[in-house]
């Protein structure tokens, strides 16, 4: 299979910049926001995916390209800023990978029989599991954290503000496509 060339990926790039990562955010409903955990989540998530992007248009020849430009652009960062962020989430993404595997590793065994014939795990391993959770709580937290303490105040307004109008959650249960 022949991958996309750099203006493919250029096109392809600004087409996902406005169509899917900076849509207004209409649909929230009068019932709240979304919890901090959940956004940065998702927002540090999306970053790596960007940067991934620039990766691969870098690999292409394309040097500060669309990708590489998306959130200083569209978020208003500073050079320092977007790498600050990157950072950032790179390494939120790599630290909740690990931890993602450590629990997939411990859970394993329990979830195919479980299906079959409705074996509980053992309370030892459910705590190792809310170890886990909490350990990936307060390290979403501490990536938080970081990058509020990177940005000046009225700097990481301006992200924020920029995160919560663009991020985007549906709120209603996912379905099957038949």
């Amino acid at each position: 299979m022949k991958t996309p060339g750099p203006l493919a990926m250029a096109l392809m790039v600004n087409f996902l910049a406005s169509a899917v990562f900076c849509q207004s955010v209409t649909s929230q409903g009068s019932t709240g926001a979304v919890p901090d955990n959940i956004l940065y989540r998702a927002f540090f998530h999306q970053v790596t995916i960007w940067k991934g992007f620039a990766d691969k248009e870098v690999a292409h020849g394309i040097f500060n390209g669309p990708a590489a430009r998306h959130y200083q652009v569209v978020a208003g960062l500073t050079a320092g800023e977007k790498a600050v962020v990157r950072s950032i989430s790179v390494d939120c993404e790599a630290t909740l990978a690990n931890i993602t595997g450590q629990r997939s590793q411990l859970t394993a065994p329990y979830r195919a029989a479980s299906m079959a014939s409705q074996i509980r795990m053992p309370p030892s391993v459910a705590q190792q599991v809310s170890y886990l959770d909490a350990q990936r709580a307060a390290a979403l937290s501490g990536h938080l954290q970081q990058l509020k303490s990177a940005f000046a105040t009225s700097r990481f307004e301006v992200l924020d503000a920029f995160i919560r109008k663009t991020m985007q959650f549906s709120r209603s249960p996912a379905t099957s496509i038949k």
